[in-house]
């Protein structure tokens, strides 16, 4: 792991948990405010054409308590957080990288980096993480002349190409960059799309 992946983790992984139960109250918050205004534009709409009996725009209420309640069964099916941030600790014991000693000239880089708009790392103002992570996995290429498979859930568009709305791969710039420092091949994935495919 890069040094700054595990020192972001150290930092940010107690909140993960508070941060992740937010966002399944804010999808909550969403479902029904979505089915209002659906339930609304079908009332107003029925009062000059009402739906026969037994139409599937009856269903509409039921479909959205469905969808809240798998949301409410997903938030208690998370696991203990604390837990987690231990094991993953655990797992990574020994096999994070060491900071880099020019860390202050890649930080420098890091905003020369930002104000030109070259990816990794410029959608993220005033914070070099996501270039000093990529600066780390190029080291780890080229002394170890491996590939590397980098798993984030960093979903801006300075890390992935897309293409009418949808996601093909890691920036094209990005492989080409990695191959030319270290004669090596640079993919990324998700990590719901890794998971599927190494579940597969």
């Amino acid at each position: 792991m890069p040094h700054q992946a595990g020192a972001e983790f150290q930092a940010d992984g107690r909140d993960a948990d508070s941060t992740n139960r937010a966002a399944y109250q804010k999808l909550k918050d969403e479902l029904l405010k979505k089915r209002n205004e659906v339930e609304g534009a079908i009332g107003a709409f029925s009062r000059f054409d009402p739906w026969p009996q037994g139409s599937s725009m009856d269903e509409i209420g039921k479909f959205f308590e469905r969808l809240t309640l798998e949301v409410e069964t997903a938030v208690k099916q998370l696991p203990e957080a604390l837990s987690v941030f231990k094991d993953v600790t655990d797992i990574f014991d020994g096999k994070v990288g060491k900071q880099p000693v020019d860390i202050e000239q890649r930080r420098k880089e890091a905003l020369r980096r930002f104000d030109a708009k070259i990816p990794p790392g410029y959608k993220d103002k005033g914070r070099p993480g996501d270039y000093l992570i990529w600066a780390e996995m190029k080291d780890k290429a080229k002394s170890a002349q491996l590939p590397v498979l980098f798993v984030t859930d960093d979903n801006k568009e300075d890390w992935w190409a897309r293409h009418d709305g949808k996601t093909l791969g890691p920036r094209p710039e990005l492989r080409h960059e990695f191959f030319e420092a270290t004669g090596q091949l640079f993919y990324a994935y998700s990590p719901s799309r890794f998971l599927a495919f190494v579940s597969s």
